[in-house]
């Protein structure tokens, strides 16, 4: 894993500045694998995003929870979302909300999008982004994302980092 990184260092860092802003992001380490006497070589072991995840970083579990792979909020593309979790809604109602809160006119937006996203969060999320220079990640391929839809923030999305081995 993190073949773009040969020291193995960039997902512990990415992740590790998410932290430090007090943003939600998976834990990870570094592992030294050997199988049967075949050293292997370090392997970056990253949290898995489950929901012992959401349990840990927002203290409830059963919102919706989604993986974007080069996807967006688009009405067309709502089936292209992979759904995570059994209390995640399959008919992605959510992300519907969101898709349909984006098609308004710019003055309503931000009326229209505080119910469902989290657009402070979003900014600072979108800033970390940029911090790390996450060129395969939301902000610049639409790429290696999670959104979950906080119970304890009225179910309203959050963005999660996730693929972050071609950053800095």
């Amino acid at each position: 894993n993190a073949v773009q990184d040969e020291a193995r260092m960039r997902t512990c860092l990415a992740y590790e500045v998410f932290t430090m802003a007090g943003y939600p992001a998976p834990r990870t380490n570094l592992a030294n694998v050997t199988i049967n006497g075949q050293h292997l070589g370090p392997y970056v072991h990253v949290e898995a995003m489950k929901k012992s995840f959401l349990e840990r970083e927002f203290g409830d579990k059963t919102g919706s929870f989604y993986e974007g792979t080069a996807t967006d909020f688009i009405e067309a593309w709502l089936p292209r979302w992979e759904i995570e979790t059994s209390d995640t809604d399959e008919e992605f109602l959510p992300l519907l909300g969101v898709a349909r809160a984006l098609q308004v006119p710019d003055d309503e937006l931000i009326d229209a999008l505080e119910p469902v996203f989290n657009i402070d969060r979003f900014m600072t999320y979108w800033a970390l982004e940029a911090l790390i220079a996450h060129i395969d990640g939301y902000s610049s391929t639409r790429n290696n994302f999670y959104v979950y839809f906080d119970p304890t923030d009225n179910d309203r999305a959050v963005f999660l980092p996730w693929g972050a081995d071609q950053v800095f």
